[in-house]
């Protein structure tokens, strides 16, 4: 058990945890370089690299969580209908309870349950606690949700069969930075979550005994309130409060949200008004971004000094300022280079500067106190796209000019990480570092700092797979495995060729119940042959027969399909059919032993002596 008082200590042992499971990290990878380890040694220090990364991961979220949620300007409520919302977040859990197989109850009320709250951050207070009911719960252990409804509010009771808590631990337990798991505790979920509810109006309170499990009781009323919003109405009287409205309305006095996402050397900058910026790491710039206090009107400002930005305007306006040249945006799409001189292109909608226009597919090149509008450099031509032996991505172009840019997001819209930019002066790149999965890129053409309309185009890279499947054909089924779960973080639902490799590995493994959950996944966007047909093999192995023969019936017969259905129905004692399927395998294999030694088993239930001889012959020629 830990508690600390106040936040200096809290700090030191905290990030002396964070460093000591680096340490720990670092002592794993460098006995990787060991050459006399075996692959299962191997194996085991990868596994635990992983698992001590998420458990730093887990620990640097809870305490970032509960910084930014103090620093949080103001609460925005949103309409919530709280079962619904409670089965959302147990989806988000569901590979730890099934880590730990937890039946998780969710009792409907009579009644529609609708309550007006933050949402994020009440989704991150509701997940703190069902997730502490997961986690120190024991093996096939239950969870029970249940709702009251209140003149005013809801009362939520989420109950576990889990280790419980002492009378003593009750009393601290919603202290921040208190713990009772030394090893994976950080002490701050459940503090954050206490904070979270009653910032909302709401409170909480818990029922528990050692051994016993434990029962939250989470009282939420039907508008939650805004403290914030309310401390400033307080604060001003009703002239004063109408003037500052009045004023703020024209001139917006309140920040705007900013998140800044760090991806590579691309610093993305995503608005609370829906702008979206991209900018080198290195760039400099200075932004203003406000708004007023009810957000019905928004400005943004970017003071460029030495950059390459990116905008994306979501129709707001938006001033940009470089050296003494100041551009005006009419719902567009635009990039400006602030480098010894100003060059702006102009992808959509179009700019204003001094009294020049500038539209789509045109930019302007400011030289002294002269501003030029010309063309857009034509983007590159005859682009071509082929894969490599090694599995890399080779693209090829044509273009007179000199410099060109890639940019590569997983996003349609360029809009989150992972974000890649590559610039050359070949007319070709090589792309051989990317994770698995659909990437979308953008090739651009570069004169005078001026860039092209982006040809945007997709590609599907699969290296890791490959990997994975090579060691699979090589029968190094372990290496084969870490390469392919690498393959299936990044995926999503690009590609079922990972899940159907994982899908094969497991069943060599006999580990049938989780290449059913796999095949389970992959079937939610493909429909595919070998699906089908691994999900019948997995049945088949489990002796769940029937299921096995349902999947069948969905595809194509051919060898395979064949003989598995004779082998299903003679498991089934149908030998008929059995025999009937098995007989047209034959005709393709007639060496198949499983076939031969099947049907001889069929023959001696059936006493057939002639059939029997004949096939015994056959599998004696057979060895």
């Amino acid at each position: 058990m830990k508690l600390f008082r106040n936040k200096k200590p809290f700090l030191q042992v905290y990030f002396h945890d964070i460093k000591n499971k680096l340490g720990s990290i670092k002592f794993s990878l460098s006995l990787l370089l060991n050459p006399n380890i075996n692959e299962e040694q191997k194996h085991s220090l990868i596994q635990s690299v992983l698992v001590t990364l998420d458990k730093t991961i887990d620990m640097l979220n809870d305490y970032l969580d509960l910084e930014k949620y103090k620093h949080e300007k103001f609460l925005k409520n949103e309409k919530i209908n709280l079962p619904q919302f409670i089965h959302e977040i147990i989806k988000e859990l569901e590979i730890d309870i099934q880590k730990k197989n937890i039946l998780v109850t969710v009792e409907s009320p009579q009644e529609e349950i609708i309550i007006k709250a933050n949402k994020k951050w009440l989704k991150k207070a509701l997940l703190n606690i069902i997730h502490n009911s997961i986690k120190y719960n024991h093996q096939n252990g239950r969870v029970i949700i249940s709702f009251a409804p209140e003149k005013k509010g809801v009362i939520l009771t989420i109950k576990d069969t889990g280790i419980g808590i002492s009378e003593e631990e009750k009393k601290y337990i919603f202290k921040k930075f208190y713990t009772t798991d030394e090893k994976e505790g950080t002490g701050i979920g459940l503090a954050m979550s206490k904070n979270v509810i009653e910032s909302l109006g709401g409170a909480i309170a818990i029922d528990s005994e050692k051994g016993r499990g434990t029962k939250f009781y989470i009282y939420l009323p039907k508008v939650a309130k805004s403290i914030k919003l309310r401390r400033l109405a307080l604060a001003l009287s009703g002239f004063i409060l109408t003037i500052f409205i009045g004023l703020d309305y024209y001139y917006c006095f309140f920040p705007q949200q900013i998140q800044k996402i760090i991806s590579d050397d691309i610093v993305l900058y995503k608005f609370e008004n829906g702008i979206i910026a991209k900018a080198q790491i290195n760039d400099k710039i200075k932004i203003i971004a406000r708004k007023n206090l009810f957000n019905t009107k928004t400005k943004t400002e970017f003071f460029l000094e030495n950059a390459d930005i990116s905008i994306n305007t979501n129709h707001q306006p938006v001033k940009v300022i470089a050296g003494k040249t100041i551009l005006k945006n009419i719902g567009t799409e635009f990039e400006t280079v602030k480098k010894d001189s100003v060059a702006t292109s102009v992808y959509k909608g179009k700019i204003k500067a001094k009294n020049q226009e500038v539209k789509k597919n045109q930019g302007l090149i400011v030289k002294g106190d002269k501003l030029i509008k010309t063309p857009l450099p034509n983007p590159p031509q005859n682009i071509d796209l082929y894969k490599t032996p090694e599995h890399n991505i080779i693209i090829n172009w044509e273009s007179p000019y000199k410099k060109f840019v890639l940019t590569l997001s997983k996003s349609k819209k360029f809009d989150k990480a992972p974000i890649l930019k590559y610039v050359t002066t070949k007319r070709q790149i090589l792309l051989s570092d990317l994770d698995d999965g659909l990437w979308y890129f953008s090739l651009q053409s570069v004169n005078e700092n001026l860039y092209s309309m982006p040809y945007i185009n997709k590609l599907l890279f699969l290296k890791n797979f490959y990997k994975a499947l090579q060691e699979f054909n090589n029968s190094n089924i372990d290496l084969a495995e870490i390469y392919v779960k690498k393959s299936l973080r990044t995926i999503k639902t690009a590609s079922d060729k990972p899940y159907i490799l994982y899908a094969k590995i497991l069943i060599i493994k006999k580990d049938y119940d989780n290449a059913l959950k796999i095949l389970s996944k992959a079937e939610k966007f493909s429909n595919s042959y070998e699906i089908n047909y691994l999900t019948a093999k997995a049945y088949y192995e489990k002796r769940e027969y029937k299921k096995s023969l349902k999947y069948l019936q969905k595809i194509k017969y051919d060898y395979n399909t064949e003989k598995l259905s004779g082998l299903i129905y003679y498991k089934l004692n149908d030998y008929k059919k059995a025999k009937q399927y098995l007989f047209k395998v034959l005709e393709k294999n007639p060496h198949d032993k499983e076939v031969l030694k099947t049907l001889l088993n069929i023959f001696k239930e059936e006493k057939n002596e002639l059939l029997i001889e004949l096939f015994k012959n056959k599998l004696r020629n057979k060895q």
